[in-house]
C-alpha cells in the first residue's frame, strides 16, 4: 500500500527466496486471499456523510464510551484458525498492532468512520481485509482475515476514541463548569447547565468552547478553534501516547500539518466530556450518555464543516492554517522527545505576502532632526477652531516636512533684538574689504 494514500491498498507480493512451492503458497496465502476478497486495490471504503444510525451498541465498547465496531457478517469468511490475540506469535502480534494503528490513521483523514448500516459494514470489511493483508506482507508473516481478527482490528477505533475522551476529560476543568461558591445540588446543576449553554454559543466568540483568546495591550484576539483545552488534549492523544499511530514512522510521514479530521475528533470528544460532566455521569458509568456514533458522529461532521468553511474565507484562512501547522510542529516536538528521537526539523518559513518583507521603522524625534513618526497635523479650520488628527508620518513625508522647514527659514529675513541689523540686509562681503 502506498502510505501516501490512506484510502488505498496495493497488494504487496514478496519473494520467499527459493522455498518449496507448497511452503511458498502457504506463506503467501493471506496476501493472495486478501487480493481475492478485496476486489479492487484502489477502493475508497468510507463514506463521509453526516447521517447517523439510532443503534449505538457493540460488544467491544466500554460502558460510557462506545462505538459501532460490530462483527462483520456480510463477507466471505476466511478459515478462523485463531481465536485470541495471545494465540499469535510475536511477529504476528506486531503485525496486528500495526493493522489496528493503520485503521485508526484512516480516521485522521476520513473523520468518524461509521460501521452501522449494511453498506458501512461491507466497506469496512473490504478495508480491514486490505489492511490485514498489508500487515502480513509488511511483517513477512501469515495473517488470515478471520472473523476474530477483523473484529479485533475494528475494535481499535473504539479503544482510540475511549483514550481520546480520557485525555479531554483531564482538561475539562479549564471550562470552569463548577459554580464559584458552594450551592445546593439543584442550584449547582442549574449553574452548570447555564454555563454549558454559554460556552456552546458560537456567536459569543470569546466564550465559545472551541475558540481561544489572546490578549494584547490594545485588544482581545480570537484564536479560531484554538482553545487550550482542545489543543492540550489533542497533543496528549496524538503525540504523547505510544499507542498513537504517529509512533510509526511511515504513518507519521503521511502528515505535514494537523488535519481537520484530527482536530474535529478532539473537539467532539471535548464536547462529550463537557456533556458528561454537566449531566453528572462519571467516566465508566453504565448509564447515561455514551460516546457513540449515533450520539456524536453528527457533531464531528458539524465541527468539521465549520473548520472547512473557515479555510474557505480569506479572513480566517491564513491564521487558521498557521495554527494547524504550529499545532502539528508542537506535537512533533513532544512525540520525538517521547520516542527518544532527535528534535524534528521544522521547515523554514517562506513569506507569502509582500507586507511581510517590509518592516515599519520608527523615526526617532530630536529638535534638530526629522520629526517623530507620530505628528499632529491640522486638517481644517472650522468655527474658529483648528481640528487636529493624530497621523502617522512616513519617512518620505517626514523628510519633506523637515526640508520645507529649512526653505522657510532661509526665506525669512534675519532678526536681531536690540540691534540696527533689522534695518538692512546682512552682507558678508562688507567684512571682507
Amino acid at each position: 500500500m502506498d502510505d501516501s494514500d490512506p484510502q488505498s491498498f496495493s497488494v504487496i507480493q514478496h519473494d520467499t527466496n527459493g522455498e518449496p512451492a507448497a511452503a511458498n503458497l502457504t506463506k503467501r496465502r493471506g496476501v493472495v486471499l486478501s487480493a481475492q476478497l478485496s476486489g479492487s486495490s484502489r477502493y475508497s471504503p468510507y463514506a463521509n456523510g453526516s447521517t447517523t444510525s439510532s443503534r449505538p451498541s457493540t460488544s467491544l465498547a466500554s460502558a460510557s464510551v462506545t462505538d459501532d465496531a460490530e462483527s462483520t457478517t456480510n463477507s466471505q469468511q476466511a478459515p478462523q484458525s485463531k481465536g485470541s490475540h495471545k494465540d499469535y506469535d510475536k511477529t504476528q502480534q506486531n503485525a496486528i498492532d500495526w493493522a489496528q494503528k493503520r485503521l485508526v490513521m484512516d480516521g485522521a483523514f476520513m473523520g468518524w468512520i461509521k460501521n452501522q448500516t449494511d453498506e458501512d459494514k461491507a466497506k469496512m470489511d473490504i478495508r480491514v481485509i486490505e489492511i490485514i493483508g498489508h500487515a502480513g506482507a509488511k511483517f513477512d508473516c501469515v495473517l488470515l482475515p478471520s472473523k476474530y481478527l477483523k473484529d479485533f482490528t475494528i475494535g481499535a477505533l473504539t479503544k482510540d476514541r475511549r483514550r481520546l475522551t480520557k485525555q479531554t476529560d483531564k482538561l475539562v476543568h479549564l471550562y470552569k463548569l463548577e459554580p464559584p461558591s458552594k450551592m445546593s445540588d439543584k442550584d449547582r446543576k442549574s449553574y452548570m447547565q447555564q454555563r454549558r449553554d454559554e460556552i456552546y454559543n458560537s456567536k459569543v466568540l470569546p466564550k465559545y468552547f472551541l475558540h481561544g483568546i489572546q490578549e494584547t495591550p490594545t485588544s482581545i484576539d480570537i484564536l479560531l478553534f484554538g482553545n487550550p483545552a482542545v489543543s492540550g488534549a489533542h497533543i496528549s492523544h496524538w503525540y504523547n501516547d505510544k499507542r498513537s499511530p504517529l509512533c510509526d514512522e511511515g504513518m507519521r510521514a503521511l502528515l505535514s500539518t494537523t488535519t481537520l479530521q484530527m482536530l474535529s475528533a478532539t473537539s467532539t470528544a471535548t464536547r462529550f466530556v463537557i456533556d458528561r460532566y454537566v449531566d453528572g455521569r462519571p467516566p465508566g458509568s453504565n448509564k447515561g450518555l455514551r460516546y457513540s456514533t449515533a450520539a456524536y458522529s453528527g457533531e464531528q461532521d458539524l465541527i468539521l464543516k465549520a473548520m472547512s468553511d473557515s479555510l474557505e474565507k480569506d479572513l480566517h484562512r491564513e491564521s487558521f492554517e498557521a495554527y494547524l501547522l504550529d499545532l502539528h510542529h508542537r506535537g512533533l516536538r513532544v512525540l520525538h522527545k517521547m520516542l527518544g528521537l532527535p528534535p524534528p526539523n521544522i521547515p523554514i518559513y517562506i513569506p507569502v505576502k509582500a507586507e511581510e518583507l517590509s518592516i515599519p521603522r520608527q523615526i526617532p524625534y530630536a529638535a534638530t532632526t526629522l520629526p517623530s513618526s507620530l505628528t499632529l497635523l491640522p486638517l481644517v479650520q472650522a468655527s474658529g477652531q483648528a481640528q487636529m488628527l493624530s497621523t502617522p508620518i512616513t519617512d518620505d513625508m517626514a523628510f519633506n516636512l523637515w526640508f520645507s522647514g529649512l526653505e522657510d527659514k532661509e526665506s525669512e529675513e534675519p532678526q536681531a533684538s536690540g540691534s540696527g541689523l533689522n534695518d538692512m540686509p546682512f552682507n558678508l562681503g562688507q567684512y571682507n574689504r
